[in-house]
């Protein structure tokens, strides 16, 4: 899940994940975006991908950016 610690609503963040393989190394990436999410807020979320064979689910990183007009 997602949690705002802004002070204003954010009208969308994006959240990236970087799946990574047996060697440590970048197999694929995989975005969704959160629209209007209001500070304090929390929100859950998910992320698809192909099904990676050597991808090691416990070293997924995950990034979130927030976007401001």
């Amino acid at each position: 899940s997602l949690v705002s610690e802004d002070f204003s609503t954010l009208p969308e963040v994006a959240v990236i994940a970087i799946f990574l393989g047996k060697s440590g190394r970048p197999i694929g990436a995989s975005q969704t975006k959160i629209d209007n999410i209001a500070p304090g807020e929390t929100r859950n979320f998910s992320i698809f991908h192909p099904p990676f064979a050597e991808a090691v689910p416990r070293t997924t990183e995950i990034f979130a950016t927030a976007f401001r007009p």
